[in-house]
């Protein structure tokens, strides 16, 4: 094209746009550069995930996680729920499975008394709140009625939405694919209202399928073709303890990879965190380990690491090194927080 082309069609994108907000057409199209289109991400604050996921959960998409039981997916959605918490945003947990626990939210970090909680008895009924949730809540400030958007929402989970004319029909009823025909039908019925602000998660499960383990999980392929990020979660390697038995496990690397992204990242990057039973993922593990991974601590050779002069030898010297020098350990971890705003 001409330069001239160029210019009339400036002339002709401005016009429409003019049209646009003088006629207050409904808004469903607009410019690719508009205001809002921006990607706004939700930060884990688990260093190595944030750095994977370039930022974090997005807002206004559906993240999908999955993995087989206990491996720390509800886990991943708590802390995101937190942060949106930290930053006075409204949280809501649709509990399909209830497996709500207020300590074990507590030791997340996520205030369980400002947490929308529901605890639906059918596949609909979840699904209705899901859909109320994404268009707002009413509140009261001021004496004035106002409706936000629930800036978080965690449907917890897929494998547990059971329709009620499954719950009411005879048990020897079992019509084939009654669960994948549910969640692929109710999807198409609220999907278009994440526009509206809300991160939506949905955590599901991996089942084994006939012939052998897949790592599918069960509910239709509907979900998968929704999410714009799908996020697999999976047990690593055991954590080492100092003074532990034989058989004695602390915990266990939580390694999460990327399967299918449209907001950033790459599909099969992965990347782990050290997750403990009682505690969760220990923020100072995290926060060295991304120390390590860019350079910024210092390793030698036979298990030696090295930051600011100080010396550890072993990973559990090193781990109860930053516990016993708190101003040592917040340096590394603006070092780190530098590094990962820098990219």
């Amino acid at each position: 094209m001409t330069e001239s082309n160029f210019d009339e069609l400036d002339v002709l994108l401005d016009d429409i746009q003019s049209a646009h907000k003088k006629f207050k057409k409904p808004n469903n199209w607009t410019m690719g550069n508009a205001e809002g289109l921006d990607l706004e991400k939700i930060p884990l604050g688990l260093p190595p995930l944030d750095r994977m996921l370039h930022g974090g959960i997005p807002k206004k998409r559906m993240t999908l996680l999955t993995g087989k039981p206990s491996c720390g997916k509800s886990y991943l959605a708590t802390k995101a729920c937190a942060q949106v918490q930290r930053e006075g945003g409204l949280v809501g947990w649709i509990d399909a499975e209830l497996s709500w626990e207020p300590e074990w939210a507590k030791t997340c970090g996520l205030d369980p008394s400002r947490v929308l909680l529901a605890q639906p008895f059918s596949g609909e009924q979840a699904m209705e709140v899901l859909s109320e949730w994404l268009d707002g809540v009413k509140l009261s400030e001021d004496g004035k009625q106002r409706t936000k958007p629930v800036d978080i929402i965690v449907l917890d989970s897929l494998a547990a939405l059971s329709p009620a004319q499954i719950q009411e029909d005879d048990w020897e009823k079992s019509p084939m694919a009654w669960q994948s025909r549910f969640i692929n039908s109710s999807f198409p019925r609220f999907f278009n209202k994440i526009q509206n602000g809300s991160a939506f998660i949905a955590i599901n499960q991996e089942r084994s399928n006939i012939g052998g383990y897949k790592p599918l999980p069960p509910g239709g392929i509907a979900q998968q073709f929704f999410a714009h990020l799908m996020l697999e979660v999976r047990k690593g390697d055991w954590l080492p303890q100092a003074n532990s038995k034989p058989g004695e496990r602390e915990g266990f690397n939580m390694v999460v990879r990327i399967n299918k992204t449209k907001v950033g990242g790459l599909v099969d990057d992965q990347s782990a965190v050290p997750f403990t039973y009682n505690a969760g993922v220990r923020e100072y593990e995290a926060f060295i380990d991304e120390a390590l991974y860019s350079g910024i601590l210092n390793t030698t050779s036979k298990g030696r690491y090295e930051y600011k002069g100080n010396n550890f030898h072993g990973r559990i010297n090193l781990m109860k090194g930053f516990q016993e020098n708190p101003e040592l350990y917040e340096v590394l971890k603006q070092e780190v927080e530098a590094y990962a705003s820098a990219i």
